[in-house]
């Protein structure tokens, strides 16, 4: 039995799933679920960027011999491009919809740093263009 809660509210998609005989619940978070209406794009890109923000400032906020293991396995690096990737397909997926042109940092080339893509969406989506 999956039971969802304080949806869709706040998008905060927070479920439980039940155990058949009344066992243990497995509790989960979802981005988005069949009762809330699909995000425009800006609103993807909105709550990419704010989730990105979050994991690297969760990650900044790891005591320093943490991040240093972190960093040597190639975790930050990897956390880092996957931001890159998320926020342009995000706004290439804006773009698509209702044209204009990115910032650079958005379009990609020349291999833009997480910050720099983060810096450019926040701009972008405190334009008149997207609101």
């Amino acid at each position: 039995m999956i039971t969802a809660f304080r949806c869709p509210a706040e998008r905060q998609h927070r479920f439980a799933i039940l155990d058949a005989g009344g066992g243990p619940k497995v509790f989960g978070l979802a981005m988005r679920c069949p009762m809330c209406p699909e995000p425009t794009e800006a609103e993807q890109l909105a709550e990419i960027v704010a989730a990105r923000r979050r994991t690297l400032a969760g990650v900044a906020g790891l005591p320093e011999p943490v991040r240093a293991e972190l960093l040597m396995s190639g975790a930050i690096d990897s956390i880092h491009r996957g931001t890159v990737t998320d926020v342009l397909e995000a706004a290439w997926r804006w773009q698509a919809r209702h044209g204009g042109t990115l910032p650079v940092p958005l379009r990609g080339v020349p291999g833009p740093t997480s910050a720099e893509v983060l810096e450019a969406a926040t701009r972008l989506l405190d334009s008149p263009a997207l609101n």
